[in-house]
């Protein structure tokens, strides 16, 4: 069945637009458009639209018959621009509300990026595209999913980067982790590799360490008196996966948190 995104005008995202928009994936449905997926942090998210629900009407305009490019262009407009819903849920009860649009982006994910990124391309997580995805996004914009052909694809599911697009909203500046190898402050990053985590440290005193996976999962902790200058912490990373991984680094009032991968 044919899908349509309410956030890019197409399934695959093979152009990359920004707009406003309520946050879901959408197909055609016998009383109006069936909504697919609802994209998290969205305000049809904070609304608590789910799929399998039903749009009948927007601003008063029934969207029974209409073809899925009239009715997407109903439910989009300019950003903080009102929607008014009328919704069958799935349940069989009806919700009708007002939902502010939000500045939507949608971005097809480069397959070579990836790669370069990530160290390969197959046998990736949707979290591993996540981190990848993040990493790309404009200033002044917040990754919200990735997308799979209009479907949001989700953290443990395995996935290869091709169709694969990236939402993001303009309601928050992103906040990046800082870049590998640059100093931020009084500790900077100079390496991971499956022995030795590597910093470089301005000054002395007790230095707490955690490395993370994508998924937030601690993968090590060191919690060690260093002193000023170079900080090597041995570890054993031999049977980790490939990718991409997060380091935490507090040494007193101090604390960094670094973005890397591991070969």
């Amino acid at each position: 069945m044919k899908l349509l995104l309410l956030l890019s005008m197409l399934a695959t995202a093979v152009f990359a637009e920004t707009f406003g928009g309520i946050g879901v994936t959408i197909q055609s449905s016998e009383k109006g458009v069936q909504v697919v997926t609802v994209i998290p942090g969205s305000i049809a998210s904070e609304k608590n639209l789910e799929a399998g629900d039903q749009i009948l009407a927007v601003n008063g305009k029934s969207l029974q018959g209409l073809p899925l490019e009239q009715a997407t262009a109903l439910l989009r407009g300019e950003a903080g621009s009102a929607a008014e819903l009328s919704v069958l849920k799935v349940d069989g009860a009806m919700w009708a509300g007002q939902l502010t649009r939000i500045g939507l982006q949608i971005e097809p994910l480069s397959t070579a990026g990836v790669g370069a990124t990530l160290g390969q391309t197959e046998g990736l997580t949707a979290a591993e595209i996540s981190y990848y995805a993040g990493n790309q996004a404009q200033s002044g914009y917040t990754l919200l999913g990735v997308l799979q052909q209009g479907r949001l694809v989700q953290e443990d599911t395995q996935i290869a980067p091709n169709m694969i697009s990236a939402v993001y909203t303009g309601k928050a500046e992103l906040v990046k982790a800082p870049k590998t190898v640059l100093g931020v402050g009084s500790i900077s990053f100079q390496g991971l590799t499956r022995q030795i985590a590597s910093f470089n440290l301005e000054s002395s005193g007790m230095t707490d360490v955690k490395l993370l996976d994508v998924q937030g999962k601690q993968i090590a902790s060191w919690h060690v008196d260093a002193v000023q200058g170079d900080l090597k912490l041995n570890w054993e990373g031999k049977t980790q996966p490939r990718g991409a991984y997060n380091l935490l680094v507090k040494q007193g009032t101090s604390q960094q948190s670094f973005s890397t991968t591991l070969d």
